[in-house]
């Protein structure tokens, strides 16, 4: 009993890891669709959490775009946005509703923020947390051009991204996330307290 009461207070122990995702590292590049290049992390298309979100202006999209791009990026754009951003202007044209994409993490997060560049509609620029199928937290832009959405005290996996309605094209960018992830030498020791534990048992 003791090895297990020593296993249980080492699987808890966590170290916070803080990533930044400016779709410029290396490897990345223009014309890219995004979808699981990040270790961790999978974009996909539409919302594909079981949450129930509203469109802004009418119905989302079944073709939102993940299209990398440095070269039609739409205007509006100020710091901290630069560099290559997430969704074309030529696929937004193409969209057919306001666009919609799920972002899932492979361990849960405790904080998020975003940057958003080209909002004119700001209602529609809209960030949300969701667990079990239910929206946690969530966050909308309060003026037009670049904002920043974030959300904090987070326990979840995924993130559902309206960038903005059908009217409204909107570049991503500078995503920025906290995972919670078991330490290296706390899987270590909790894999020695458990052999000992099989031993024990074994020797009896």
């Amino acid at each position: 009993m003791k090895f297990i009461a020593i296993a249980a207070t080492l699987a808890v122990s966590t170290a916070s890891f803080a990533t930044l995702i400016t779709f410029d590292e290396a490897g990345r590049a223009d014309g890219e669709i995004l979808s699981n290049q990040y270790s961790g992390v999978t974009f996909t298309a539409g919302n594909t959490t079981g949450a129930s979100l509203t469109a802004p202006t009418g119905s989302f999209a079944t073709n939102t775009n993940l299209v990398l791009t440095t070269t039609d990026v739409g205007g509006g754009l100020t710091a901290p946005i630069s560099g290559r951003l997430l969704r074309t202007f030529n696929g937004w044209l193409g969209e057919n509703g306001d666009a919609i994409f799920t972002i899932t993490f492979a361990q849960p997060i405790s904080d998020i923020s975003i940057d958003f560049g080209g909002i004119s509609t700001a209602s529609s620029t809209r960030i949300f947390a969701v667990s079990g199928g239910s929206v946690t937290s969530s966050a909308t832009a309060t003026g037009t051009g670049t904002q920043t959405l974030s959300l904090t005290g987070l326990n979840t996996s995924s993130i559902v991204v309206t960038p903005g309605d059908f009217f409204d094209w909107v570049g991503v960018d500078n995503i920025r996330y906290t995972s919670a992830v078991p330490e290296p030498a706390t899987l270590a020791a909790l894999g020695v307290g458990l052999l000992a534990l099989r031993r024990r048992k074994t020797a009896k």
